[in-house]
């Protein structure tokens, strides 16, 4: 027989796993009222049983502070002007509410930030926040919340591909934004590459082994990079086809690029040329080997 207590603790656990913030609103609606406290609340008879408190009395029975108690009031209440659920005028101590949450709007639409990345940002960066939001439909609550966590955007965006495709448009539509992400990627890949070499104190077979397979996936990835069927090469195709589209910007942008690749094979075939004596322009090396 389990004893009642345990019963009573995992069950209230297993409430606030569903209904998470909901619960919490709900806590305090039921038993909290702004201004003096000892009331009876409405529809009851005036029995202390029945008698909300203060937000000072509730947080210091609950170790939390009146400030966030209040925000939790104000969000409930929040989400019953907007008609979600009853306002905590009409809740007492004890009632209990039906909480659906898989057809309740997100808890944090309602909950402020409270002391979140987003009151501490400076003017300059809320202003970016609630610019952003409203270009993406979201709240800054939200945008701060997402924001504040880069780990936790980063494994969404691997995890999710809704966000990876949000993601995505969202950098297809900011070049400066897109140049931030690009440099980060490069200077992560220039990362994982200082740790994918061999160690010093490795033979001279393993340090081999190591370099080829390096170089077999540097030549796998380019052969998917350059195909006309890739990503790339797709996007590639169509700019060619449609470079009078393009400003004069972006056309000695893509040509100075294309001007950079364009010197870094050359220069890697001249190395190709010095190591083995074989030119990597040529299907048959041994045709052009040095004499």
């Amino acid at each position: 027989m389990i004893p009642k207590l345990i019963t009573k603790d995992a069950e209230e656990f297993g409430i606030h796993v569903k209904q998470g913030g909901w619960r919490l609103g709900l806590l305090v609606a039921r038993n909290v009222e702004r201004g003096e406290a000892g009331r009876p609340a409405k529809n009851r008879n005036a029995r202390d049983d029945f008698a909300k408190v203060s937000a000072q009395q509730f947080a210091k029975l609950s170790d939390t502070s009146a400030p966030r108690v209040l925000r939790y009031l104000d969000a409930w209440n929040a989400a019953a002007d907007a008609g979600h659920v009853s306002a905590s005028a009409d809740l007492s101590p004890g009632d209990d509410v039906d909480l659906n949450v898989d057809e309740l709007p997100d808890w944090n639409d309602f909950y402020p930030p409270g002391d979140t990345n987003y009151q501490r940002a400076t003017p300059e960066r809320r202003a970016a926040i609630d610019e952003a939001a409203e270009k993406y439909g979201a709240k800054p609550a939200q945008v701060a919340r997402v924001a504040a966590s880069a780990p936790a955007v980063a494994a969404a965006v691997h995890a999710d591909r809704r966000v990876a495709e949000a993601a995505a448009k969202a950098l297809a539509t900011d070049d400066e934004t897109y140049q931030t992400v690009r440099a980060a990627r490069v200077q992560h890949l220039n990362a994982e590459a200082n740790r994918s070499l061999p160690p010093p104190q490795a033979s001279k077979n393993e340090r081999i082994h190591r370099i080829e397979e390096i170089a077999e996936g540097v030549i796998a990835r380019l052969g998917d990079e350059l195909d006309e069927f890739s990503d790339l090469g797709k996007r590639l195709g169509l700019l060619e086809e449609n470079l009078d589209a393009l400003s004069d910007a972006y056309r000695q942008r893509l040509a100075r690029a294309l001007r950079e690749l364009t010197a870094r094979v050359s220069a890697w075939e001249d190395r190709m040329l010095g190591v083995t004596g074989y030119s990597v322009s040529t299907a048959h090396p041994e045709q052009t080997k040095r004499k």
